[in-house]
C-alpha cells in the first residue's frame, strides 16, 4: 500500500474515532458573509453544545475558498489580532 494512501486511512479512521470533549471557555467562531447567507437555523453550527463559556460569533467577508486571500485575508488578520490581544489580557499574557 503506498504511503499517501496508508495516510489518507489513518486520517479517515481518525475522524470516525474522533469525539470532542465539552471546553469550558469561550469558543471564537469566524464566518463568512457567503456562510453566513447559506446558514439557516442555528447560527453556531453546533459549537455552543461543546463551548461551555458561550460562541463568540464574527463575521468576516468573502467566502472559504477565497478567505485567505487579498483583501479577505487583511480583515482577518486584524479580527484574528483583536481576539488574541483580549486573550492575552484576559489571561495576563504580555507579548
Amino acid at each position: 500500500m503506498g504511503t499517501m494512501l496508508r495516510i489518507m486511512r489513518a486520517n479517515g479512521q481518525s475522524i470516525f474515532a474522533y469525539q470532542p470533549a465539552p471546553y469550558r471557555g469561550p469558543i471564537t467562531l469566524f464566518q463568512t458573509t457567503a456562510q453566513l447567507r447559506n446558514t439557516k437555523g442555528e447560527l453556531t453550527w453546533g459549537w455552543h453544545k461543546l463551548a461551555q463559556g458561550g460562541v463568540i460569533r464574527i463575521e468576516v467577508p468573502g467566502h472559504h475558498m477565497n478567505l485567505l486571500n487579498d483583501p479577505h485575508v487583511n480583515v482577518l488578520a486584524e479580527k484574528l489580532r483583536i481576539v488574541l490581544q483580549q486573550a492575552q489580557k484576559t489571561v495576563g499574557v504580555t507579548a
